[in-house]
């Protein structure tokens, strides 16, 4: 059967040996593969000696010189060179285009196993049986898509389970440290970091269950060291924790470089700071601007301990609090600003700053390690990225794994 003929043939391609004739000659076309073959190499070839084996009931044989050539090929030569360049990408544009909602799977070396959903344009991993349960694609005869090493192109990002263990994620990343002390960044009402399971220390700028201002839901689990408008490093012990762990709290800190300083003071030799930070162009902040290094400059020269009015401007006139995440991923949703520019100035205007609750800044993976790699070099380099992960299909964060490597003395 074809599907029989793919598995033997993808088998073949992806061991390390393999016996077959994947083509035939005569010496017509021997000729003709290495030519075609100089001119998509941008070189000429000239034969030097051939041997016909079916004259001599033998082998094919050619002895080429090949040069660099800057001669033009011919129209019908820069025809096919375009199409060369160009056809696996149509094609596969094509394929996606009709795939669209489809589950399809790949049976080369590095995909072979794994499910994929096709949406907008690209190859989505299903991570998880549970998802494809959720969106009724159990029990179907899936499409072969061969997916191979080169077409990066179309693979998108990974689809996790509708409710990830976001605790676990995070556990994960901190193996071995339960009994150690650390730190938990503004838990909230849901903390990853359970006092069960973990020596941990809950810190916040707020007591969040004497503060009625709050965005948080729920009852908010009790504060061990609240610290008002202190930093960490002003207020805990230096070099004694292990690990820090937040989430969705760093877009709140007015002065990002001096949270990875602070950080980088309180923690030890071998500690890990995990966090969770929103991808902005998944939440409310999708409209917003992605911070650059000279905002992230300008708030620490300003030494600030909360937001100023500008912050808080910004914040609401671009924020849009009806957007979710799945709606800007698959694009059913066209975000616009909550407020306009009247109102949102009105409603920025009556926060007090000193207790609001804002997002100061906004990030993307790709932006944050750009910010990161900024801070590591003129101020933390005391810190190394682990990883910054991508934002999973469908979801609104990705995680920051960090380690602190301090010089001996």
């Amino acid at each position: 059967s074809k599907l029989e003929a793919a598995k033997s043939v993808a088998k073949s391609l992806n061991s390390d040996v393999n016996d077959l004739h994947w083509h035939t000659f005569n010496i017509d076309t021997v000729k003709f593969v290495v030519q075609m073959s100089a001119n998509f190499s941008g070189r000429s070839v000239e034969i030097l000696f051939e041997q016909d084996g079916f004259l001599v009931q033998g082998e094919h044989r050619l002895v080429c010189k090949l040069d660099r050539s800057d001669e033009a090929v011919s129209t019908n030569m820069s025809k096919l060179l375009d199409i060369q360049r160009n056809l696996r990408s149509v094609v596969y544009n094509v394929a996606l285009e009709s795939l669209t909602a489809s589950v399809t799977y790949s049976l080369s070396k590095q995909h072979k196993g794994k499910l994929f959903l096709v949406d907008q344009g690209k190859v989505h991993w299903v991570r998880s049986p549970k998802t494809l349960e959720e969106k009724g694609l159990i029990g179907i005869d899936y499409t072969y898509l061969e997916v191979g090493d080169t077409e990066t192109d179309i693979v998108g990002v990974d689809i996790g389970d509708a409710n990830p263990d976001r605790r676990q994620l995070i556990h994960a990343r901190l193996l071995g440290l339960n009994a150690q002390p650390g730190i938990e960044l503004s838990p909230g009402s849901v903390p990853i970091l359970e006092k069960c399971m973990y020596n941990v220390t809950y810190v916040d700028k707020f007591n969040h269950q004497k503060k009625t201002d709050t965005y948080l839901q729920g009852h908010p689990v009790s504060i061990d060291v609240v610290l008002g408008n202190s930093l960490i490093d002003e207020v805990l012990e230096h070099d004694k924790f292990c690990y820090l762990v937040s989430s969705h709290v760093i877009e709140h800190i007015p002065d990002f470089i001096q949270f990875f300083k602070s950080a980088a003071a309180v923690l030890k030799d071998g500690a890990k700071l995990v966090m969770y930070v929103p991808d902005k162009r998944y939440t409310f902040d999708v409209l917003r601007q992605i911070s650059s290094i000279s905002d992230i400059e300008n708030a620490h020269n300003l030494c600030l301990r909360y937001p100023t009015r500008e912050m808080a401007n910004e914040c609401y006139l671009s924020t849009d609090f009806n957007a979710n995440a799945q709606g800007l991923w698959d694009n059913s949703y066209a975000a616009a600003p909550t407020y306009s520019e009247c109102e949102a100035l009105l409603v920025a205007g009556q926060k007090k700053l000193e207790n609001a609750d804002l997002h100061c800044f906004t990030f993307t993976p790709e932006s944050f390690k750009g910010l990161l790699d900024y801070v590591i070099s003129k101020y933390v380099p005391s810190l190394k990225v682990i990883e910054i992960t991508e934002t999973l299909y469908g979801h609104n964060e990705f995680i920051v794994d960090l380690i602190i490597r301090k010089e001996k003395s």
